[in-house]
């Protein structure tokens, strides 16, 4: 039994810990809204938790004070009273959703951890490399193609159309090493179809005061005169907090929707309410947004100040950058494509400026692999392209991978004039390509072995 006296000093850390300190902190930031509800909130699950039913039974009149003089009548009435407080008030469902709130503080606290631990944004990016076999082609399969399998009319970058394969390659190039980008582009496009323009983007960059954890390259093809800005996805613990302050509300409120009956009712309201929780947020964490700096780039693009003569534009990305692309694409009036990409349907209002249905609706295009869950982040709007994920159902993260992204849409659509890559039948399973003639008496295996090694 623990001593009056380690009580107080238990329930004085609990206060000051828990509920003065991140009241202050939150005052200090600025953060008076979110700090506002926080103290009415604390102090009423204050009141409730140290004024529980349950704690006073426990002391005066819980099954402990029962003794062998106790009449049976009183036993019974304050074993039925115990009972029922200690179900009201702790029952097994109040325990669960506090340990699912604890869990979720301290995944974020994690997390804003790592991103403090790397202001540069630069921990656990990876090269992306993957090895292109221009002697080896893909045909289209024989059941039916994806309809979007040729790309035009809005989406063309190269030519009158484009191959839906070269988005979803432009899409993971956002991922790769800037001194390799060039290379990979004229083993895809061919020599001189495409550049790189990296100095360009980080002249910018430095001179608009962008941060360097926001990631992504512009890509100019020169017989064109196109331009394609690739948004990098999810990488550094940053993104993992962009991810979290985007598309949060949306993924709470979409829950909500699934869990309670003729949830579909809240369709035409759920924007509203999302809208709502936004204004909560500080200045200093809405500026976090990185679909700002992006937007800004590609209205800098759009303007004569660039000086890059421009005869066609587009912005894609895959994961986060396919949502930044969408919400990029939707406020700057330019076609943008999705690879795996959280939507913004609901949470159009939240942006700066505000998304429109109509922009969301012609010119957003969202790849969606089988069982990826981020693309489902939000609801989608009406341009769309659901893919077949060939994964184990047992892997949770494997159709959101972009390289197997890229394999099934060339598998499925046929690599065209395009290269295939190893990494499509050696890592993920598909069929092996076949040689573009009859010339090539290099086999697949030996091929890769000779590239990879």
């Amino acid at each position: 039994q623990p001593s009056d006296s380690f009580c107080w000093v238990m329930l004085t850390l609990e206060t000051i810990v828990l509920f003065l300190y991140p009241a202050i902190c939150l005052f200090i930031v600025e953060n008076n809204v979110i700090g506002t509800l926080f103290v009415v909130i604390g102090a009423c699950s204050w009141l409730r938790d140290h004024f529980n039913a349950a704690l006073v039974l426990e002391e005066v009149g819980s099954m402990d004070c029962i003794t062998d003089s106790t009449k049976s009548k009183e036993w019974q009435k304050r074993s039925r009273l115990n009972t029922i407080v200690n179900e009201i008030t702790r029952n097994r469902s109040h325990r669960l959703y506090a340990s699912v709130l604890c869990l979720v503080v301290v995944l974020t606290l994690a997390l804003f951890g790592f991103a403090v631990g790397d202001p540069e944004g630069t921990a656990g990016a990876a090269a992306n490399v993957i090895t292109t076999l221009p002697d080896f082609m893909y045909e289209p399969q024989d059941d039916l193609e994806y309809p979007t399998c040729t790309l035009g009319n809005g989406f063309s970058i190269k030519g009158s159309t484009t191959q839906m394969t070269d988005y979803v390659f432009l899409a993971k190039i956002a991922y790769q090493d800037p001194n390799l980008t060039q290379t990979v582009l004229n083993d895809w496009f061919g020599p001189g179809a495409a550049t790189d323009m990296h100095d360009f983007v980080e002249a910018w960059k430095e001179e608009a005061g962008v941060p360097a954890i926001v990631s992504f390259k512009l890509i100019y093809f020169n017989e064109t005169k196109a331009g394609v800005v690739s948004l990098r996805g999810t990488v550094t613990a940053w993104d993992a907090l962009t991810d979290v302050q985007l598309w949060s509300s949306a993924a709470v409120f979409q829950g909500l929707r699934f869990f309670l009956p003729f949830g579909e009712v809240w369709n035409p309201i759920l924007d509203n309410m999302v809208t709502l929780i936004s204004r909560l947020q500080s200045s200093t964490l809405s500026r976090v947004g990185f679909y700002r700096e992006t937007t800004k780039f590609v209205e800098y693009l759009k303007s004569n100040e660039s000086m890059l003569e421009l005869d066609a534009m587009a912005v894609t990305g895959h994961s986060l950058g396919g949502g930044l692309a969408i919400i990029t694409g939707a406020q700057t009036n330019t076609t943008a494509v999705a690879v795996s990409g959280p939507n913004a349907m609901i949470s159009r209002d939240t942006f700066k400026p505000p998304l429109t249905i109509d922009a969301l609706n012609t010119k957003t295009f969202n790849i969606i692999p089988d069982r990826d869950l981020v693309p489902r982040l939000d609801d989608r709007a009406r341009l769309f392209q659901e893919i077949r994920c060939r994964a184990p159902r047992n892997d949770a993260d494997a159709c959101h991978d972009s390289t197997r992204t890229l394999c099934e849409v060339l598998t499925a659509c046929g690599t065209k004039n395009r290269p295939a890559i190893c990494e499509c039948a050696v890592l993920y399973n598909f069929d092996r390509p076949v040689p573009v003639n009859s010339s090539i008496n290099t086999t697949f295996a030996e091929a890769c072995k000779r590239l990879i090694g």
